[in-house]
């Protein structure tokens, strides 16, 4: 399933430009988690899970981690 355009990182854009498929999911942000037990929300395995931060460095600037 592809992300509505304005919902996209670049990785997934890029992702979208080599033709691979990928699935995006989303759940309730607690900043104390780690990507192992994110991971196991999503009920997918730790070595497939790949977790994108997103952060704010000041005003008008996003940034993609």
């Amino acid at each position: 399933m592809k992300a509505k355009k304005n919902d996209k990182t670049n990785v997934m854009r890029l992702l979208d430009s080599m033709n691979i498929e990928y699935e995006s999911h989303t759940y309730e942000a607690n900043p104390t988690m780690t990507g192992v037990e994110i991971a196991g929300i999503l009920g997918e395995e730790v070595e497939r899970v790949f977790k994108t931060l997103v952060t704010r460095a000041r005003p008008g600037l996003t940034m993609y981690l």
